[in-house]
């Protein structure tokens, strides 16, 4: 198994984690609040889009995609109420790897869209606060992940696919998006991280990155769904992970949402 975290699937947490979105409904409404929001910058229209809502689902789901990395899953320990893991630097990878995936679907996935999908990603740690620190010295840093990280996985992409299977979703631009994960040369992970840090320095890279790093209304509707990623993510590791301590942050969104564990996860793990 590929761990989210100990005694947590990676693929069952991405699941939990759209699931959560899907049947808490002011998470749901924000997210498709965003989609109405996007397609509006994207075409002119305020309507709500399929394959807009979807993609976005899809980003909270494979947020944590960059955790299928070898020494990450070797380092998961657990056993007797103790917890030994160690996912330092994942949204990097992650972030990297949407970068990539999005940059091999061309005029089917609007620009604009694609900038708030990886930003999202790649921030829902608040990488962006700490990235003058890595790009003091990009090669460093990327040998300090590769330390820490180890090679990314082939079981990882397997998991994309997996849940975008289980997800059961229609629309063919979703699938596209995902079918382009196969299409990632996962040994050249390296490249992309260097390609995203250049990008977000307005060097070089993704051109899509690039173009709209000043664009105030994307950064904020980046801000928006990397919130929505990081309260669904905050809960379902919670639920997930019921009788392993307390969490009061996770305990008040729950009571400020107005749902149980029991709403959106049934069983542990």
């Amino acid at each position: 198994m590929i761990y989210a975290w100990c005694n947590s699937g990676l693929k069952e947490h991405s699941l939990n984690t759209a699931n959560t979105i899907i049947r808490v409904s002011k998470l749901r409404n924000m997210i498709k609040t965003l989609s109405l929001k996007l397609n509006y910058l994207i075409d002119g229209r305020f309507e709500l889009r399929d394959y807009v809502y979807e993609l976005l689902l899809l980003t909270a789901a494979l947020h944590d995609t960059g955790k299928a990395c070898r020494k990450y899953q070797e380092n998961v320990k657990w056993g007797e109420g103790t917890c030994s893991a160690n996912f330092k630097y994942h949204e990097i990878i992650s972030g990297a790897m949407f970068a990539e995936a999005l940059s091999l679907v061309h005029n089917d996935i609007d620009d604009k869209l694609k900038y708030v999908i990886t930003l999202a990603v790649f921030n829902h740690h608040y990488a962006l606060r700490q990235l003058d620190i890595m790009c003091s010295d990009i090669k460093r840093f990327i040998v300090e992940i590769r330390k820490v990280a180890g090679d990314f996985l082939k079981e990882g992409i397997d998991i994309v696919k997996d849940v975008y299977r289980e997800l059961r979703f229609k629309n063919s631009i979703a699938e596209l998006f995902v079918s382009s994960f196969e299409d990632i040369n996962i040994s050249n992970i390296e490249e992309y991280i260097k390609d995203i840090l250049t990008s977000l320095l307005c060097r070089h890279g993704y051109s899509f990155i690039i173009k709209f790093l000043e664009n105030e209304e994307l950064n904020y509707m980046a801000s928006v769904l990397t919130g929505v990623v990081n309260i669904s993510d905050t809960i379902t590791a919670y639920c997930e992970r019921r009788g392993c301590g307390e969490n009061r942050f996770a305990e008040h969104l729950l009571s400020e949402l107005g749902v149980l564990c029991s709403d959106i996860i049934s069983s542990k793990g």
